[in-house]
C-alpha cells in the first residue's frame, strides 16, 4: 500500500494474482475436456475434408499450369496474338494465386490436429498440477510447480488505488499450447 495520496502504483496483492491464476487454469483444464468430448469427431471430420478438398485445389493447380504452357505454345506457333496472351496469362496467373492462396489457409487448418492433440496432452498436466498445489508449499514451490505449465503470465491493470484491488486482468499462455 502506497504512502502517498494519488499514488501511480497499480499493484495487486500476490494471493489474489495467485488465486485469479489458479480459477483461470481451472477454466482452461474445463474448457479442454469439452473442446475434447464434443468437438473430436467434428476435428476429424474437418481434417479429411481439408485433405479432399487440397488434393482437389493440388490437381486444379497442375491443370492451370498446362493452361499457361499452352497458351505460351499457341503464341509460338502464331495462334495467339501477343495482346491475348497477356490477357490470357494474367487470367491464369490471377487463377494460379488463388488456388494457392486457397491451399494455404487449407494448410493452416491443419494446425487444428495439432491444437487438438496439445489440448488433450494439457488436460492431465493442468489436473496434476491443480492437485499438487497447496497453500503449505513455498514461494519456490510454487513458483517451480506453475513453470512446468505455464510459459507466460500477462497481467493487465489499468487503474490502481487502495479500494480497486480486485480490477486486474490476467492472461495466462500455457507452453504446451502457441
Amino acid at each position: 500500500m502506497c504512502s502517498r495520496p494519488r499514488c501511480k502504483c497499480v499493484a495487486s496483492d500476490l494471493s489474489l494474482v495467485e488465486d485469479r491464476i489458479l480459477k483461470t487454469l481451472k477454466i482452461l483444464k474445463e474448457d479442454y475436456k469439452i473442446y475434447i468430448n464434443n468437438y473430436e469427431e467434428e476435428v476429424k471430420k474437418e481434417i479429411n475434408n481439408n485433405k479432399e478438398l487440397i488434393e482437389i485445389i493440388d490437381r486444379e493447380i497442375d491443370k492451370n499450369k498446362q493452361q499457361l504452357e499452352t497458351a505460351c505454345e499457341l503464341v509460338e506457333t502464331g495462334a495467339y496474338t501477343q495482346d491475348l496472351f497477356i490477357k490470357r496469362s494474367n487470367a491464369l496467373n490471377e487463377q494460379l494465386e488463388a488456388l494457392l492462396k486457397q491451399k494455404t489457409e487449407l494448410s493452416k487448418a491443419k494446425n487444428t490436429r495439432k491444437e487438438f492433440y496439445q489440448k488433450k496432452k494439457a488436460i492431465p498436466l493442468l489436473e496434476d498440477l491443480l492437485s499438487k498445489y497447496s497453500s503449505d508449499m513455498t514461494a519456490e514451490e510454487k513458483n517451480e510447480l506453475l513453470s512446468t505449465i505455464i510459459k507466460q503470465v500477462i497481467y493487465e491493470k489499468d487503474k490502481g488505488g487502495r479500494y480497486l484491488k480486485d480490477n486486474f486482468k490476467l492472461k495466462v499462455i500455457l507452453k504446451l499450447i502457441d
